[in-house]
């Protein structure tokens, strides 16, 4: 493994496209692989983890790209073998490192189905074409996807001040996904 010097241009090692995937959070066995918890779950984005053949790594200002050999699930994490890593050392000393993926490397998903980074930063719309701010984060209660997001909000002394909104990512609420005019539409008050 050679880490590169750092740089203040990280375009130079990293892609324009790269999306920060996860983390790498311990050895795994003797032999060299690593323990990555993907910040999504394997079937969704945590899946680009198993089916791309280059990773970025981000370690204390330093970056390196990497070549994967293997990479299976396991349970809620991701194991894998990169070159050169042969043995427990190797692997413990990317620890910490976060792992970024080529977006276009990412698989190709179903229709209705979407990556939670391409959503972030998409407008939210009611029925009514109101705006009710903009997607800035998800999160996975276990039950399902819930969208952030942000608003401005007026306060009683005439201050703006940022407020969030939580929508449920469900059918029932979410009637509309547009990526190319960069909305969702969803069935849900300006006041709730």
């Amino acid at each position: 493994m050679a880490w590169s010097k750092s740089s203040p241009n990280k375009g130079e090692l990293f892609p324009e496209d790269v999306i920060e995937v996860g983390a790498i959070i311990n050895a795994y066995g003797v032999k060299g692989w690593l323990k990555i918890m993907p910040y999504a779950c394997v079937g969704l984005s945590g899946g680009a983890l198993l089916s791309t053949k280059s990773w970025w790594l981000f370690k204390g200002g330093n970056y390196s790209v990497e070549r994967v050999l293997s990479s299976k699930k396991h349970g809620t994490i991701t194991v894998a073998q990169l070159a050169g890593y042969s043995n427990r050392d190797q692997a413990l000393a990317v620890c910490g490192s976060t792992v970024y993926v080529r977006r276009s490397d990412f698989p190709v998903l179903g229709s209705d189905e979407y990556y939670w980074v391409d959503l972030i930063g998409l407008v939210v719309l009611t029925m009514s074409s109101n705006v009710l701010g903009h997607v800035v984060n998800l999160l996975d209660n276990g039950a399902h996807t819930i969208l952030c997001v942000e608003y401005d909000k007026v306060e009683r002394n005439g201050l703006i001040t940022k407020a969030e909104r939580l929508i449920p990512f469900v059918d029932t609420y979410v009637k509309k996904i547009d990526l190319l005019t960069r909305y969702v539409m969803v069935d849900w008050g300006v006041d709730y």
